[in-house]
């Protein structure tokens, strides 16, 4: 493999790492949360670049209520909109993410201190198959440059590492009861054949002025590596409905 197409699967694998934890909470913050009533409306955003110029953008929305349930809470939910934007080449497993029925997601379980504890994450393990079989396949019959198609596959390869759950990824533990404020966090990176660089996570976190409910959650994932710069952005929204 050579220097650019180690720096581009490297990268395309960095997303993916658990790079920044939720910043420590003191125990009465801990112990403060208060979970919104009535039902809400949750959006999760996931934009993934591919390194080109392109990314493929998710938009899932949640209709969700949170009510309390033994030592801490439950939030009952259920899809209610799903929409994926992605290159022509990779329509097989854009089509599987946006007809993805996340049966068997809600309940969410929390914590007393609104943590997420426990959550589902069902697959088709024929469908992700086949998808990724058909995605492979254009790749191969695909006019693209060498550039381009170590780019997809390095995308595919890290799909692959994560098909054993949702292709979005795990939702972040603290999502209900984020420490707020911007947080970064920046790790240098020795990959391998003398490719370096760094991968920088910057997680703002929003109350709404009434201070009753969460307004927003932002991750930014910068990776540099041996000259690339790529970008990941989630954005998590709550709204009553």
């Amino acid at each position: 493999m050579g220097r650019r197409a180690l720096a581009a699967s490297a990268a395309a694998l960095m997303p993916m790492l658990p790079l920044a934890a939720a910043p420590p909470r003191s125990p009465a913050a801990a112990l403060a949360f208060t979970p919104p009533s009535g039902p809400l409306t949750l959006v999760r955003e996931l934009h993934r670049g591919l390194g080109d110029g392109h990314e493929i953008v998710t938009r899932r929305a949640y209709a969700v209520q949170i009510v309390p349930d033994g030592d801490g809470f439950r939030v009952d939910g259920e899809l209610v909109d799903s929409a994926v934007e992605a290159p022509a080449i990779l329509h097989a497993l854009a089509e599987l993410e946006r007809t993805r029925s996340d049966a068997g997601l809600f309940p969410l379980h929390l914590d007393r201190a609104g943590m997420i504890v426990a959550s589902g994450s069902p697959t088709d393990a024929g469908a992700i198959r086949q998808a990724f079989a058909l995605s492979e396949h254009k790749i191969a019959a695909a006019p693209l440059a060498p550039a381009e198609r170590s780019e997809a596959a390095a995308f595919i390869a890290r799909l692959r590492t994560r098909s054993g759950a949702a292709i979005g990824g795990e939702w972040p533990a603290d999502l209900f009861h984020p420490a707020t404020g911007q947080h970064t966090d920046t790790r240098r990176l020795a990959v391998a054949d003398g490719v370096s660089g760094s991968v920088t996570v910057t997680i703002d976190a929003r109350d709404r002025p009434s201070g009753d409910l969460l307004a927003s959650v932002e991750r930014t994932v910068v990776t540099e590596l041996d000259g690339t710069r790529r970008t990941s952005r989630e954005l998590w929204t709550l709204a009553h409905r």
